[in-house]
Protein backbone atom coordinates (compact mmCIF):
# COMPACT_ATOMS: atom_id res chain seq x y z
CA UNK A 1 0.00 0.00 0.00
CA UNK A 2 2.44 2.86 0.84
CA UNK A 3 4.54 2.16 -2.64
CA UNK A 4 1.38 3.07 -3.83
CA UNK A 5 0.67 6.49 -1.73
CA UNK A 6 3.97 7.23 -2.63
CA UNK A 7 3.88 6.79 -6.37
CA UNK A 8 6.31 3.31 -6.61
CA UNK A 9 5.48 0.30 -8.76
CA UNK A 10 2.79 -1.23 -7.36
CA UNK A 11 3.35 -4.38 -5.66
CA UNK A 12 2.70 -7.36 -8.78
CA UNK A 13 1.48 -9.96 -6.02
CA UNK A 14 -0.03 -9.51 -2.69
CA UNK A 15 1.58 -9.84 0.34
CA UNK A 16 0.17 -12.25 3.01
CA UNK A 17 -0.33 -10.89 6.63
CA UNK A 18 -0.50 -12.64 10.16
CA UNK A 19 -3.63 -11.88 11.84
CA UNK A 20 -2.10 -9.97 14.17
CA UNK A 21 0.15 -8.09 11.57
CA UNK A 22 -3.71 -7.67 9.43
CA UNK A 23 -5.57 -6.55 13.13
CA UNK A 24 -3.04 -4.12 13.99
CA UNK A 25 -3.18 -2.74 10.20
CA UNK A 26 -6.47 -2.21 10.82
CA UNK A 27 -7.14 -1.52 13.93
CA UNK A 28 -7.41 2.43 13.95
CA UNK A 29 -10.10 4.13 12.10
CA UNK A 30 -7.63 6.60 10.47
CA UNK A 31 -5.71 3.82 9.10
CA UNK A 32 -8.80 2.10 7.96
CA UNK A 33 -10.44 5.03 6.02
CA UNK A 34 -6.35 5.39 4.54
CA UNK A 35 -6.78 1.79 3.28
CA UNK A 36 -10.42 2.57 1.84
CA UNK A 37 -9.00 5.47 0.28
CA UNK A 38 -6.21 3.93 -1.68
CA UNK A 39 -8.12 1.24 -2.80
CA UNK A 40 -10.61 3.34 -4.17
CA UNK A 41 -7.81 5.07 -6.60
CA UNK A 42 -6.77 3.49 -9.70
CA UNK A 43 -3.68 5.80 -9.70
CA UNK A 44 -1.11 6.87 -7.13
CA UNK A 45 -2.16 9.50 -4.75
CA UNK A 46 -0.15 12.05 -2.95
CA UNK A 47 -0.30 12.50 0.67
CA UNK A 48 -1.54 15.73 0.78
CA UNK A 49 -4.67 14.46 -1.18
CA UNK A 50 -4.74 11.43 1.10
CA UNK A 51 -4.92 13.27 3.95
CA UNK A 52 -7.43 15.78 2.86
CA UNK A 53 -9.91 12.54 2.34
CA UNK A 54 -9.31 11.39 5.62
CA UNK A 55 -9.83 14.35 7.23
CA UNK A 56 -13.14 14.83 5.54
CA UNK A 57 -14.12 11.23 6.40
CA UNK A 58 -13.68 12.00 9.97
CA UNK A 59 -14.56 15.84 10.28
CA UNK A 60 -16.83 16.58 7.62
CA UNK A 61 -15.88 18.64 4.46
CA UNK A 62 -15.66 21.82 6.71
CA UNK A 63 -13.09 20.68 8.29
CA UNK A 64 -10.55 23.18 9.97
CA UNK A 65 -6.93 23.71 9.05
CA UNK A 66 -6.07 22.48 12.43
CA UNK A 67 -8.00 19.37 12.30
CA UNK A 68 -6.60 18.76 9.09
CA UNK A 69 -2.88 19.31 10.59
CA UNK A 70 -3.18 16.64 13.14
CA UNK A 71 -4.45 14.20 10.45
CA UNK A 72 -1.40 15.24 8.53
CA UNK A 73 0.92 15.02 11.73
CA UNK A 74 -0.43 12.09 13.02
CA UNK A 75 0.25 10.07 9.78
CA UNK A 76 4.08 11.05 9.00
CA UNK A 77 4.54 10.36 13.05
CA UNK A 78 2.21 6.82 13.84
CA UNK A 79 0.57 4.97 10.67
CA UNK A 80 2.94 5.48 7.42
CA UNK A 81 5.33 3.37 8.86
CA UNK A 82 2.68 0.91 9.42
CA UNK A 83 1.10 1.04 6.66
Amino acid sequence: MLGRLLGSNPVSKPIALSADELFNLCRVERRRHAICIVSEVDAPIQMRMLVDEVTAREFGSDATSNQRTTVYTTFYQRHVSVL
